[in-house]
């Protein structure tokens, strides 16, 4: 049942994101990346500082054993042109941040157009949920956690058919939701281990802090301002920092918590490591239906599962299958086909999924 699984040497000056190693890649002793990490272009320019005339072995998949191409497929190619343009995007946001921690005056026009380079690349959805799901450098957490947010608000923002003001509203807030974490010491943010109480209590200002940052921001609607402020609060009570519930909590929180949510689960974080999409809805469905507003989560999670549907995925021993059916009721387990077999995850629950192989099938 195994699927041909190949590697091809490619030199550093040549990688592009969307590859997948296909070793682990050490610097000496140190470790900077496991087997089967998807390459994104912090990474890449991570292994060119280490390896500038190196190189670097790369996985070559092949569902049938007469394709052994080398080269990207369609897919690979497009997903590689999406992260190159969300990652330029991620580089203003780095910008935008760089200034406010700066104490320079926000710029309304920034914010604009950040906004609208992201309302202008959401066009191919399922590229796009690929594209958020990489697997990154967790020094660049921040910063595409708030690209991320952005892109993924405004997507359930047009499954549940706001007006185009709206989605415009709900985009700066997506991206600005976060911002206030620019005044917590990175020392708390980027602590690996558990936070103490009093760490924690400091963590909770940040929807505050975000608050006071974009209120200063000219020309910006209120509710804007409003969603940041409520983007963790929860429909049951217990969010912080007002703790309001149910209909006391604006629409575009509710909507960017969603997001919020998801993108942190499916991130690596100093503290905790990533789970798959499947996993992340899976919790999302079975964990927080009491916490985020219901109809807005099944809204979130149906539309999700449905741009799946065709995906390839990596199983947990490593063969590539694609998903043929998801299946709503398990979610994290949908039928598979690795090579011409068919292969029921819920039945068959010695095999799970990994990880979506990011497009690099070839």
């Amino acid at each position: 049942m195994d699927s041909e699984k190949t590697y091809t040497s490619v030199s550093t000056a040549s990688l592009k994101p969307g590859m997948v190693v296909a070793k682990d890649v050490y610097n000496g002793d140190t470790k900077l990346l496991n087997i089967n990490s998807p390459l994104t272009i912090p990474v890449i320019k991570k292994i060119q500082y280490y390896f500038p005339q190196g190189f670097i072995d790369v996985l070559t998949y092949s569902l049938n054993p007469d394709q052994q191409n080398v080269e990207p497929s369609t897919g690979a190619r497009t997903l590689q042109a999406t992260e190159e343009t969300f990652s330029k995007i991620s580089s203003d946001v780095e910008l935008m941040m760089n200034s406010i921690t700066n104490n320079s005056k926000p710029s309304i026009k920034i914010v604009r157009e950040i906004s609208n380079s992201i309302l202008d690349n959401i066009v191919e959805y399922s590229l796009a949920l690929k594209s958020i799901t990489l697997q990154r450098d967790m020094d660049e957490y921040l910063v595409r956690h708030c690209t991320n947010v952005a892109i993924l608000s405004t997507m359930l923002g047009k499954w549940l058919n706001l007006s185009h003001k709206e989605i415009t509203m709900l985009n700066y807030a997506g991206l600005l939701h976060d911002i206030g974490k620019t005044k917590l010491d990175s020392q708390i943010l980027d602590k690996p281990g558990e936070l103490t109480r009093k760490e924690f209590a400091e963590v909770k200002k940040h929807p505050i802090y975000s608050y006071n940052i974009v209120s200063e921001f000219p020309f910006l609607d209120d509710s804007i301002a409003q969603s940041v402020l409520m983007h963790h609060e929860r429909i049951d009570g217990s969010g912080y920092p007002l703790g309001l519930t149910g209909d006391k909590i604006h629409k575009f929180a509710k909507i960017i918590a969603i997001a919020d949510v998801f993108d942190a689960m499916t991130s690596n974080k100093s503290y905790k490591s990533r789970k798959n999409p499947f996993e992340a809805l899976k919790i999302m469905e079975s964990d927080f239906i009491s916490k985020l507003d219901v109809i807005y989560l099944k809204t979130f999670i149906e539309k999700m599962t449905t741009y799946y549907t065709g995906e390839m995925v990596i199983l947990n021993n490593n063969d590539v299958a694609k998903i043929i059916k998801m299946d709503p009721n398990n979610i994290d387990r949908p039928l598979v086909m690795v090579n011409d077999t068919f292969i029921d995850l819920k039945v068959n629950r010695e095999y799970s999924i990994s990880d979506l192989s990011h497009g690099y099938v070839l």
